[in-house]
């Protein structure tokens, strides 16, 4: 924290913060750790061809690849269900498959 000199003060959090660490709490015992390779590292150079994606509760997702980016937004959910950030990840990766 910018400007803090006592190491072990406390620090005031807002209400998005503490939804946002909530949340994490919650769905991190539930995580599949989902892994699709043996290999973790490799060079871009490597690939034949390199995907960068990402997916949000409340904005939507984007995808880009040889140059190219796309991003969807979602549309507000009124409804008590709950969605899963991992199954919004996976849409994004399989999105950008079929692209």
């Amino acid at each position: 924290m910018s400007g803090k000199s006592m190491i072990f003060a406390g620090i005031y959090l807002n209400w998005e913060v503490i939804s946002d660490l909530e949340w994490l709490l919650e769905i991190i015992p539930k995580a599949i750790g989902v892994c699709f390779v043996d290999a973790t590292h490799w060079k871009n150079s490597s690939a034949n061809m390199v995907i960068w994606t990402d997916a949000s509760l409340k904005l939507g997702m984007a995808f880009v690849y040889a140059g190219n980016g796309f991003a969807y937004q979602i549309k507000p959910n009124n409804t008590t269900v709950k969605i899963d950030i991992f199954f919004l990840e996976l849409l994004a990766i399989l999105s950008a498959i079929f692209h």
